[in-house]
């Protein structure tokens, strides 16, 4: 089993939430832009850097409002990596974009499986297969209290 620290980003602007898009085989599923925390990088670093390889976006990072942890020793939904099972950790911030005459929106680095940016509502991200495993209502509301924290194991 691996285990993985990272790092996301909550992103909300004109009522809609940025998402990344995978896709492994038949499944599609959304995932909040963010990645590992490499070795002697810090939390916020490390959203700063997946949010420009990702969606090529400067964000400034607020607010840890979740420690989600998930493990799952037999993943149905899997990226090669996991194939023997994971153990992920993810600190996710509120973060809101760094606004730049020259920022752009075109995604520059692609992990595996990685399709692209998506802005997606509330109504349309009831429809969708989504991570973390939060309540809609709960990802868009304004009034996050730092601290929750997540954990869920499959079996």
């Amino acid at each position: 089993m691996r285990q993985n620290f990272s790092a996301r980003g909550l992103l909300i602007e004109r009522a809609k939430m940025l998402f990344v898009e995978y896709q492994f085989e038949d499944t599609t599923f959304y995932a909040l832009p963010g990645g590992t925390v490499e070795v002697g990088e810090d939390l916020r670093s490390c959203l700063r850097r997946e949010f420009e390889e990702e969606a090529s976006m400067q964000v400034e990072v607020g607010e840890l409002v979740l420690l989600n942890e998930f493990i799952k020793p037999n993943p149905k939904v899997i990226a090669p990596q996991w194939k023997d099972g994971i153990h992920q950790i993810e600190a996710i911030f509120e973060v809101k974009r760094v606004v730049l005459p020259s920022s752009k929106m075109a995604t520059n680095v692609f992990d595996p499986g990685m399709q692209g940016v998506r802005w997606l509502a509330a109504d349309e991200l009831a429809k969708v297969t989504y991570y973390p495993e939060v309540s809609v209502d709960w990802l868009f509301s304004g009034d996050k209290v730092a601290g929750k924290y997540l954990s869920k194991r499959y079996d």
